[in-house]
């Protein structure tokens, strides 16, 4: 029991898994386009889209296509 207990509290939703990895970009993302993101990620299907491109250039190019936005290059 106590096994399941903590799977159950591990799970993440995608939506979940979708937001950590959108806060992984930190400064290259503005915070009003962190947010849009959030907003954009309740649709599950879009939050599983952006975990599963492996390509980090095109998971970056789908991001700024979708949020209206452009990444920061970080120095």
């Amino acid at each position: 029991m106590a096994r399941g207990r903590k799977a159950r509290e591990e799970y993440k939703s995608a939506q979940e898994k979708a937001i950590q990895l959108l806060e992984s970009y930190g400064e290259r993302l503005d915070t009003m386009a962190f947010i849009e993101g959030c907003i954009f990620f309740e649709d599950e299907a879009k939050a599983r889209i952006f975990i599963s491109i492996s390509n980090i250039e095109r998971r970056n190019r789908w991001l700024e296509v979708n949020l209206h936005t452009e990444l920061r290059l970080v120095e």
